[in-house]
């Protein structure tokens, strides 16, 4: 999906592509305003910064994995993957039954959240 950001200080609107959401049908684009809360909001719950974390020290690990690293269930580990997937940061790639997930480095977010976690830890 491609977000844009509402930048309200500047005279226009500030264009921030997040990334691309995969469908049935292909690659499509679609639009939806967020504001920068509602992205600060989607990055505050702990067990997604717990799964960012494993997807930078991970190449790519699958559910299962990244439950076990995080201590969650697969249902939550899931249902954060597919809130983050959302926000641009990762994408995830079907291998048989089992989805697997890597971070989109090539959105700008992505690098400034690893940027950020490295420095916090």
């Amino acid at each position: 999906m491609e977000y844009r950001i509402n930048n309200s200080n500047s005279p226009a609107y500030k264009r921030v592509i997040f990334g691309l959401r995969r469908t049935s049908n292909g690659m499509t684009k679609q639009y939806k305003q967020l504001e920068p809360a509602e992205i600060f909001s989607l990055l505050s719950d702990p067990t997604r910064i717990s799964i960012f974390k494993v997807l930078i020290s991970e190449k790519e690990p699958c559910v299962g994995r990244i439950s076990e690293m995080t201590n969650s269930s697969l249902s939550a580990v899931s249902h954060q993957l597919k809130k983050l997937e959302l926000l641009g940061v990762v994408s995830g790639c079907r291998y048989g039954q089992e989805i697997c997930y890597c971070l989109n480095r090539e959105n700008k977010l992505t690098s400034h959240l690893i940027k950020l976690i490295k420095m916090v830890k």
